[in-house]
């Protein structure tokens, strides 16, 4: 019991503490001194209670007169124990009552916090719910306002998107309208035969030609490669009729080699190389000054389409042109040179067979072009053509080779190369080293340094080979003319007497003088008076006397 009460005091105690400050801190309540007084008591009435029972307790060993009186005792003190335990019992119902009491106001006090509290939150909750209510419209404006900037950027989007659209299909119909209008352009440049002679002319011999490149050689020529890397602007290559120009001209034209050698002294790695071979047995474009321009201006622009566009801006009026035919040679001379002075690439031209040229028109013309393409800064040509005396005359002052002098080795390496392989699908053999030999040295003869006729001879020297001819049969082959070789000197015959009409009368007045009889010939200042009517003109029906010097220049 004592245990209970001193329990009792120390819950009394800490409820004290707990309850009995408020929350600023100040002493516990009069009802929590009261509660501790009254268990101070019942725990003094405890130990007095508990002190009596321990001496009415049996001490060990004790005899019956101990136990007697230890009876008497207790019935003595009865009625002090009855007094004690109505007294705690009567505590024990105050301190209940006092509990019940304190715990109500407690629970009241809590309640009332509690409802306090409760307010608070509900006014928190209030507010929050204003403050939600305000944010919500807040975001429900900013929403709005943010949807209707995005449904207007999205407008503006599309209308740019359309407008983009418009603007690129109306440009790609512009750059197809454009495209349309470059080509046509160029198609009014471009005939049949632009690359008809190129193509045509047979490609030499793989080991022949190479020469062309060698920088050791002790060359009887001007080089090649040191033309190609220097400064001079043409180099002329002329022979006979057939001595191969035309392949070394296509052989030159498609050697990486030259290419490189012009890379070489240029600050621009890419050179354009365009090309055009006359031929006066092809059609009229093809000999005339007009084939040669279109072929130059239509090569140029279409390696640099953008100059296309250049010419066309400067003169609108080029548009309309649909065919060769709607250009005069004055607007294409006009047309090339303009795009020379724009082209900035370093442009070298090979010409072959100027001697191709339509004798119809003035060459003095296509010589002109050539010698003013010639001063361009950015241009370099190579031509070729027979040593005409027209040709001679304006281009001997260049760098140049005389291509019959040079092929000797290669005519003999392709005479050789070709019997050789000929030989080894013959079986048996029909033609013997030494007969081999013995051709080659006949075919060099009678070529003459014309690479043409080794071509056409050595055709029907396989052909022979093939039908098992004997060595007396080859060699007749070689002594006839090669097929082909007649039209090519019938041409040649009709081309150096282009003139025969204009001559015809002036030649029989010779052979006429040379038939007189010596005595019977006039002088020689007599027959140039008959051939030269200007002469007549001054001197007999003038009757007008000439100072000496005149008679001299006539006379040479």
């Amino acid at each position: 019991m004592k245990v209970f009460f001193r329990d009792l005091l120390a819950d009394t105690s800490q409820e004290g503490s707990l309850t009995g400050r408020t929350s600023s801190g100040r002493c516990v309540t009069q009802s929590g001194v009261d509660l501790k007084d009254l268990a101070s008591k019942c725990c003094d009435t405890a130990k007095i209670l508990e002190t009596e029972l321990r001496s009415l307790t049996k001490s060990p060993g004790g005899g019956k007169r101990e136990a007697i009186s230890k009876a008497w005792l207790k019935f003595r003190k009865a009625k002090e124990f009855e007094r004690l335990k109505n007294a705690l019992d009567e505590y024990q119902k105050t301190l209940d009552s006092k509990l019940i009491i304190q715990i109500m106001s407690s629970l009241g006090d809590i309640n009332v916090q509690q409802q306090g509290q409760t307010d608070d939150v509900h006014q928190h909750l209030s507010q929050l719910t204003a403050k939600l209510d305000v944010c919500q419209i807040e975001i429900a404006g900013r929403l709005s306002t943010e949807i209707g900037k995005v449904i207007k950027s999205n407008e503006e989007q599309h209308a740019q998107t359309r407008q983009h659209a418009t603007a690129a299909m109306e440009s790609l119909r512009f750059t197809q309208d454009e495209q349309l209008s470059h080509r046509t352009f160029l198609g009014s440049l471009r005939f049949s035969e632009l690359n008809a002679r190129f193509n045509e002319v047979s490609p030499p011999h793989s080991k022949t030609f190479h020469w062309m490149y060698d920088h050791d050689l002790e060359l009887p020529w001007d080089s090649f490669p040191e033309w190609l890397k220097g400064k001079e602007s043409l180099y002329w290559i002329h022979g006979k009729a057939g001595a191969g120009k035309s392949t070394l001209m296509k052989f030159l034209v498609n050697d990486p080699r030259t290419h490189d050698l012009l890379a070489s002294s240029s600050s621009d790695s890419e050179i354009l190389i365009v090309t055009h071979f006359f031929w006066l047995s092809g059609g009229p474009m093809q000999s005339s000054l007009k084939g040669f321009l279109c072929s130059i201006i239509h090569q140029v622009l279409n390696a640099h389409f953008d100059l296309v566009d250049a010419s066309l801006s400067i003169d609108p009026n080029l548009s309309r042109k649909r065919s060769t035919e709607d250009w005069s040679n004055e607007e294409l001379h006009k047309l090339l040179r303009r795009t020379i002075a724009i082209l900035k690439q370093p442009m070298c031209i090979f010409i072959d067979g100027l001697d191709e040229f339509d004798q119809d028109n003035d060459p003095n013309t296509l010589l002109g072009l050539i010698e003013e393409l010639a001063s361009a800064p950015t241009i370099k040509l190579c031509v070729s053509s027979r040593p005409e005396n027209y040709l001679t005359k304006h281009l001997r002052r260049y760098k140049q080779l005389q291509l019959q002098d040079l092929t000797i080795d290669d005519m003999r390496l392709c005479i050789e190369d070709t019997l050789n392989r000929t030989r080894e699908k013959c079986t048996p053999a029909v033609v013997s080293d030494e007969y081999v030999e013995k051709i080659i040295r006949k075919i060099m003869q009678k070529a003459e340094g014309v690479f043409l006729w080794v071509h056409y001879a050595l055709a029907s020297l396989v052909k022979g080979m093939r039908n098992d001819d004997d060595f007396g049969d080859l060699l007749g082959r070689i002594e006839e003319l090669p097929k082909g070789m007649y039209e090519l000197y019938l041409n040649m015959w009709n081309r150096l007497n282009g003139d025969q009409d204009r001559y015809r009368q002036e030649a029989a007045t010779y052979f006429s003088y040379q038939r007189l009889e010596e005595d019977m010939r006039p002088s020689l200042f007599e027959l140039l008076i008959v051939l030269n009517p200007h002469m007549q003109e001054e001197l007999v029906d003038k009757l007008q006397p000439q100072d000496q010097s005149f008679l001299t220049r006539q006379c040479k």
